[in-house]
């Protein structure tokens, strides 16, 4: 329900509500959030701050972090072989 209300105020211009959405999605994405799914709403709805934190997470994450085909559909093909390579490294 915030991802829909944050796709809604991005689309129609509603800062605040953008920024409610944003502030309870970060609170709750301690509990819920896949890394994956968080890098992927950074760069769906322009979320600078998520960015770094999400990507640093997914390269950092222990072998048996293994990222599922949704996952992987989230981030997209290019990331996920940039984390798997960087995780080699």
């Amino acid at each position: 329900m915030l991802v829909d209300m944050l796709y809604l105020a991005s689309l129609w211009i509603m800062p605040r509500i953008r920024a409610f959405a944003i502030h309870q999605l970060e609170y709750r994405s301690y509990l819920f959030f896949p890394h994956a799914q968080k890098l992927y709403l950074s760069r769906a709805y322009d979320i600078k701050e998520w960015y770094d934190p999400a990507i640093r997470a997914l390269i950092v994450g222990t072998d048996h972090m293994k990222l599922t085909d949704t996952e992987v559909a989230w981030i997209g093909i290019h990331t996920y072989v940039f984390i798997v390579k960087t995780r080699e490294w």
